[in-house]
Protein backbone atom coordinates (compact mmCIF):
# COMPACT_ATOMS: atom_id res chain seq x y z
CA UNK A 1 0.00 0.00 0.00
CA UNK A 2 0.79 3.54 -1.11
CA UNK A 3 0.06 6.44 0.64
CA UNK A 4 -1.25 9.51 -1.42
CA UNK A 5 -0.41 12.81 -0.59
CA UNK A 6 -4.69 13.00 -0.01
CA UNK A 7 -4.02 9.95 2.71
CA UNK A 8 -1.38 12.19 4.32
CA UNK A 9 -3.29 15.19 4.87
CA UNK A 10 -6.56 12.94 6.21
CA UNK A 11 -4.08 12.12 9.09
CA UNK A 12 -3.61 15.72 9.90
CA UNK A 13 -6.75 16.76 10.15
CA UNK A 14 -6.99 13.56 12.57
CA UNK A 15 -4.30 14.33 14.23
CA UNK A 16 -6.22 17.61 16.49
CA UNK A 17 -8.17 16.17 19.09
CA UNK A 18 -10.51 18.60 21.38
CA UNK A 19 -8.61 19.42 23.97
CA UNK A 20 -11.84 21.20 25.69
CA UNK A 21 -13.30 17.55 25.23
CA UNK A 22 -10.05 16.14 27.44
CA UNK A 23 -10.30 18.97 29.97
CA UNK A 24 -13.60 17.97 30.70
CA UNK A 25 -12.89 14.00 31.35
CA UNK A 26 -9.23 14.99 33.40
CA UNK A 27 -10.38 17.91 35.40
CA UNK A 28 -12.28 16.54 38.26
CA UNK A 29 -9.82 13.44 38.57
CA UNK A 30 -7.15 15.74 38.74
CA UNK A 31 -8.60 18.12 40.98
CA UNK A 32 -9.51 15.61 43.15
CA UNK A 33 -6.32 13.90 43.60
CA UNK A 34 -4.78 17.07 43.98
CA UNK A 35 -6.98 17.41 46.53
CA UNK A 36 -7.09 14.60 48.60
CA UNK A 37 -3.24 14.60 48.18
CA UNK A 38 -3.11 18.14 49.53
CA UNK A 39 -5.61 17.51 52.32
CA UNK A 40 -3.71 14.56 53.53
CA UNK A 41 0.01 16.69 53.65
CA UNK A 42 -1.78 19.90 55.80
CA UNK A 43 -3.48 17.21 57.81
CA UNK A 44 -0.88 16.89 60.47
CA UNK A 45 -1.28 20.95 60.84
CA UNK A 46 -4.61 21.16 60.76
CA UNK A 47 -6.35 18.11 62.25
CA UNK A 48 -7.35 17.95 65.79
CA UNK A 49 -7.43 15.26 68.11
CA UNK A 50 -10.43 14.40 70.36
CA UNK A 51 -11.33 11.21 72.64
CA UNK A 52 -13.45 9.44 69.77
CA UNK A 53 -10.42 9.88 67.20
CA UNK A 54 -9.41 12.24 64.95
CA UNK A 55 -11.47 15.02 62.78
CA UNK A 56 -10.36 16.53 60.03
CA UNK A 57 -10.43 20.07 60.12
CA UNK A 58 -12.80 22.20 57.55
CA UNK A 59 -9.96 24.27 57.60
CA UNK A 60 -8.25 21.97 56.17
CA UNK A 61 -10.71 20.71 53.92
CA UNK A 62 -11.20 24.32 52.27
CA UNK A 63 -7.16 24.70 51.73
CA UNK A 64 -6.87 21.45 50.48
CA UNK A 65 -9.99 22.03 47.34
CA UNK A 66 -8.74 25.45 46.84
CA UNK A 67 -4.90 25.01 46.19
CA UNK A 68 -6.12 21.14 44.84
CA UNK A 69 -8.16 23.39 42.17
CA UNK A 70 -5.36 25.95 41.59
CA UNK A 71 -2.19 22.91 41.29
CA UNK A 72 -4.05 20.86 38.93
CA UNK A 73 -5.06 23.86 37.18
CA UNK A 74 -1.93 24.69 36.79
CA UNK A 75 -1.26 21.04 35.82
CA UNK A 76 -3.34 20.90 33.25
CA UNK A 77 -2.36 24.11 31.52
CA UNK A 78 0.44 22.86 31.25
CA UNK A 79 -0.17 19.44 30.09
CA UNK A 80 -2.62 20.86 27.30
CA UNK A 81 0.35 23.68 26.13
CA UNK A 82 2.41 20.90 25.73
CA UNK A 83 0.35 19.46 23.75
CA UNK A 84 -1.27 21.83 21.96
CA UNK A 85 2.44 21.98 20.99
CA UNK A 86 3.33 18.30 19.60
CA UNK A 87 -0.10 17.72 17.93
CA UNK A 88 0.59 21.40 15.91
CA UNK A 89 4.23 19.89 14.91
CA UNK A 90 3.08 16.93 13.63
CA UNK A 91 1.12 18.80 11.62
CA UNK A 92 3.56 20.59 10.15
CA UNK A 93 5.37 17.11 9.85
CA UNK A 94 2.54 14.95 8.02
CA UNK A 95 1.82 18.65 5.34
CA UNK A 96 5.36 18.75 4.23
CA UNK A 97 5.44 15.14 3.48
CA UNK A 98 2.42 15.35 1.95
CA UNK A 99 3.58 18.24 0.01
CA UNK A 100 6.78 16.25 -1.14
CA UNK A 101 4.64 12.88 -1.96
CA UNK A 102 2.79 15.63 -4.28
CA UNK A 103 5.80 16.52 -5.83
CA UNK A 104 6.99 13.36 -6.50
CA UNK A 105 3.18 12.21 -7.67
CA UNK A 106 3.77 15.15 -9.99
CA UNK A 107 6.75 14.60 -11.66
CA UNK A 108 5.66 10.59 -12.21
Amino acid sequence: MTLTAKDIDTLASRATKDPAAEAALIWPFAWGLASVALIWAFGDFAFWRTDAGVNVSLDAVGLGLVLGGVLAAGVMWVYFRWRRQSVAAAKRTLRSLAEQVRAQEVSR
